[in-house]
């Protein structure tokens, strides 16, 4: 019991149980992207026949209406378009030099093709209203109506055109489709006539237009011309403007003179100015160090000589002496005559200063008076340049539209070389529609393309669980077994442990066609749970002794899943023991028609010893009911399941427990926890991708070994590997598969 109760480990990842594809071809284990796309292909292979079905009728639907519909040709003409052509010839010809990008011109003509003015003249000229093809209402409104051609036949005609660009070209192929080839081809020609004289009609009516407009306008520029001649002539006299360019380089030249002797005297002054301060402040060392200062150096280095000898003679013979007296008489003359030649300097730099300065004055004076004349000038200038200006551009505009005059009314007169017809049309003798062939085979493709895609749509849609691709795509856990729906109320005979070992069945023969139908679903069913017996048997390395089978939710026939399996493992020779855990709605004492007065619960409670309560039904299979339904169920389960268990493990190979549904109870979260594998019980095509995904994740928060999934109720109408299980049958093979086997 302590080894049952030990936290069980968390399973490894299971390897995924593969099963062969619908065609049987290939091996079942493939990487997870080629899982993905072999489920799709499931998706569609379960509706292939209504895929197929869908397809067949609508390819023979357009195929047929392809035949049914009338045969239509197609006539074309090839149409030149050169944007470079010019449009004068003679010696006036030139080319324009803003020709329309190429690709914009090309799509504009193919517009124009189309336009009501170009078909309702090839409809006039052609005849095409007398045509049963192409007539229909006479009532006309509008542009169409005034040429005297109808909207509504307008529209159909216009229909019938289709105007294409060969890439790479300047070519425009004018096709038109009709019942008569004849017909086509001389309508196709018709509409490219029909164009190109539109075009050039166009064309010379504006032309036309363009030069009556100018030639009004061409007085009114002539009156222009001369009256701005006559003012600039008027202004050269009055203003002696005649050449404003020489007279220009003149005044600039006295300017620049004048500016020239005005900056230098202006430095002249600002030098005598800072000369004369320095002699007005009567600073003999300042003087000195100009350059004025210069003539008085001699003088002032005497002085300062003899100044040195008298300081030598007062310290030798002292101030008394007469050499004394006789030198400082010498000193004081050296200074008068330092002291007048520095006045006499003053006075020279104060004269010039003056001089300067009125020179200045008289600079500024001229320089002023010249700017003014040259401003004065550059205003009769300018405005001379004006009056010329005006002058040249009307005389050159009149001169030009002159031209323009006489090069429109010469190209009014001449055809458009911009549009060629290069290639007439011929009559077809190959219809373009319709093409039986090609219809049938689009609509075979499109029908094809559109029941494939419904199909997985629907596929994915759908989030029950139908087939072991859904539950491993979805879900990534094994699909250990498939079980078929089958009908089996006579539940007690239908679990006889001999039909497992040896799948006794009366011959097809020896009954009738509803009970044979009956037989041949209950061996495969059979057969189905032998084969989960046998998955069992080798999900793990080591025997698995205890196993509980539970569901997500109630309804998904664990109870009758876990009873035919334990008949299968007793009826190949495992001592079995059939728990029923679900004590709310126990459901196995009725799959073997028992009484359930003692069982499970009792023993839980102490109320009767575990032999009391064990039932043998076959030859080694004993079944433990429920008991009676427990107020507490989770309770008895956690306080008495695991001693049960031991017990049960001792005396039996297979203890096999029939759970309570995992969703909304804590019972199978316990019991699963005992038991050395898990079984989870899926309803196929009823139970919810979400619902099996929370029990997946609550058993797995219990530690549980979770062996895998069993579909239980799996039909032809949820899963195409239903008639696999049929041909598990080999009773009731027919003669024919007996002799290819």
């Amino acid at each position: 019991m302590a080894k049952l109760l030990e936290p069980r480990p968390l399973a490894e990842p299971q390897t995924l149980v593969r099963f062969p594809d619908p065609r049987g071809e290939g091996d079942a284990a493939r990487d997870a992207g080629d899982f993905a796309l072999s489920y799709y292909w499931f998706l569609v292979w379960r509706q292939r026949w209504k895929i197929a079905t869908f397809v067949a009728v609508m390819t023979a639907m357009v195929t047929l209406a392809a035949l049914a519909m009338p045969k239509v040709y197609d006539s074309e003409v090839l149409v030149r378009v050169d944007p470079e052509s010019s449009h004068v010839m003679g010696e006036n010809a030139q080319t324009s030099g803003t020709q329309m990008d190429a690709t914009m011109l090309v799509s504009t003509e193919q517009q124009v093709i189309t336009s009501p003015a170009v078909v309702a003249e090839t409809i006039q000229n052609q005849g095409l209203a007398q045509i049963p093809e192409f007539a229909g209402s006479e009532a006309a409104s509008s542009t169409a109506a005034q040429q005297g051609v109808s909207d509504k036949l307008l529209r159909v005609v216009t229909k019938h055109i289709v105007v294409d660009q060969p890439i790479g070209t300047t070519l425009l192929g004018i096709h038109f489709r009709s019942r008569n080839p004849q017909l086509a081809a001389q309508v196709a020609n018709g509409l490219a006539n029909a164009f190109v004289e539109h075009e050039y009609r166009t064309r010379a009516r504006a032309l036309q237009d363009s030069a009556k407009y100018m030639s009004d306008q061409l007085d009114t520029e002539r009156a222009q011309m001369e009256q701005d001649q006559r003012a600039l002539v008027d202004y050269e006299s009055s203003h002696d403007v005649i050449d404003p360019d020489d007279r220009q380089n003149i005044y600039n030249a006295r300017l620049s003179q004048i500016n020239a002797d005005y900056t230098r005297v202006q430095a002249q002054r600002m030098q005598l100015q800072a000369e004369d301060a320095i002699a007005e402040s009567g600073d003999l060392d300042a003087l000195l160090a100009s350059p004025r200062g210069q003539v008085l150096q001699p003088l002032y280095a005497k002085l300062l000589a003899d100044q040195r000898e008298l300081n030598r003679m007062g310290t030798t013979y002292g101030p008394r002496h007469p050499l004394y007296a006789q030198e400082s008489e010498i000193v004081e003359h050296d200074r008068d005559v330092l002291r007048e030649q520095a006045q006499h300097i003053a006075a020279q730099v104060r004269d010039e200063f003056r001089t300067a300065a009125a020179e200045e004055r008289l600079l500024a004076a001229a320089l002023a008076d010249e700017k003014a004349r040259v401003d004065a000038f550059n205003l009769r200038t300018i405005k001379y340049n004006s009056l010329k200006a005006a002058a040249t551009s009307s005389t050159n505009l009149y001169y030009a539209l002159q031209q323009s005059i006489q090069n429109a009314t010469v190209a009014a007169g001449l055809h458009a070389e911009d549009l060629r017809v290069i290639s007439p049309a011929r009559p077809s003798d190959r219809p373009v529609s319709p093409r039986p062939l090609l219809d049938g085979a689009l609509a075979f493709l499109l029908s094809a393309m559109l029941g494939v895609g419904a199909a997985i749509a629907a596929g994915l849609m759908d989030r029950t669980l139908s087939s072991p691709e859904q539950v491993e795509m979805r879900l990534g856990v094994a699909t250990v077994a498939s079980l078929p729906a089958v009908s089996l109320k006579d539940s007690p005979g239908a679990l006889k442990v001999g039909q497992y070992a040896a799948n006794l069945l009366p011959a097809a023969g020896e009954a009738g066609a509803g009970e044979a139908e009956a037989l041949r679903e209950r061996s495969a069913f059979r057969e189905a749970v032998l084969s989960l017996h046998t998955a069992i048997q080798f999900s793990s390395p080591e025997r698995i002794g205890v196993l509980a089978v539970t569901s997500s939710v109630p309804g998904e026939g664990k109870s009758t899943a876990s009873a035919h399996l334990a008949g299968a493992f007793a009826a190949l020779g495992s001592r079995t023991v059939l728990v029923d855990a679900d004590m709310r709605k126990p459901n196995v004492h009725r799959q073997f028609g028992l009484s359930n007065q003692i069982g499970l619960s009792n023993v839980l409670r102490g109320q009767a010893p575990l032999d009391d309560a064990l039932r043998p039904v076959f030859s080694n299979l004993t079944v433990l009911t429920s008991g009676p339904v427990a107020a507490t169920p989770s309770e008895l389960l956690h306080l008495g399941m695991a001693d049960v268990v031991e017990q049960l493990r001792g005396r039996f190979d297979v203890v096999l427990i029939d759970c309570p549904p995992v969703l909304g109870f804590a019972d199978a979260a316990s019991i699963a926890n005992l038991a050395e594998g898990v079984l989870l019980i899926v309803q196929a095509g009823r139970t919810e991708q979400q619902q099996v995904g929370a029990a997946l994740r609550q058993l797995r928060g219990v530690r549980a070994n979770i062996l895998g999934i069993v579909l239980n109720r799996v039909s032809e109408h949820t899963d195409s590997y239903y008639r696999y299980y049929r041909a598990a049958d080999y009773g009731y093979y027919s003669d024919d598969e007996d002799a290819e086997d």
